[in-house]
Formats: structure tokens, C-alpha cells, sequence
């Protein structure tokens, strides 16, 4: 693959692909990264994620091992259900 030719048609136009960012606009950037629906949806998950350890009596997050994360994540998403019981489509 030539990158070479459109990287050249880019300079042609007067653009680049990659642009200057101001303190301003990365700062802009990094608020959105923190959205209210992206927060609601991680307490809501992490709360079930609670519910699962709780359920299913293993050890606290808090206390989970990094080596046992993935594990864990891996039975919690293979069990989840949907309130009604059930399973998520795959």
C-alpha cells in the first residue's frame, strides 16, 4: 500500500490529518471522556458486578487479584441475564 500518494494529495489540498490541539480544546476533550450517561451506565454495571460477587459468594473486588479479573469478568458476562432471566443475545 502507498501511503506516500495521499499523504502527498493531503499536502496538495493544504490539510493534514493531524492538527495543533490548544489547552483549551484538550481540556474539552477530557471532560467529555467523563459523560453522565457513561458514568450511570458504569455505576449501574458495577453495581450488578457487586450483586454477582454477592450472589455467588466469592471474594470482594477490592480483593481480587489481577491474575483473577479476567475470570471473573468471564463468569460474571457468561451468567448475566436480563431482569426477566433472560439470557443476552450473542
Amino acid at each position: 500500500m502507498d501511503l506516500s500518494a495521499s499523504s502527498e494529495a493531503r499536502f496538495d489540498l493544504g490539510f493534514s490529518r493531524f492538527k495543533t490541539t490548544s489547552n483549551a480544546e484538550k481540556q474539552k476533550i477530557l471532560e467529555g471522556r467523563n459523560c453522565s450517561s457513561t458514568n450511570r451506565a458504569t455505576k449501574s454495571m458495577m453495581k450488578i458486578l457487586n450483586e454477582y460477587i454477592d450472589e455467588k459468594c466469592l471474594k470482594n473486588l477490592d480483593e481480587t487479584t489481577n491474575d483473577e479479573l479476567p475470570e471473573l469478568l468471564e463468569n460474571f458476562y457468561s451468567d448475566l441475564t436480563k431482569q426477566n432471566g433472560e439470557r443476552y443475545k450473542l
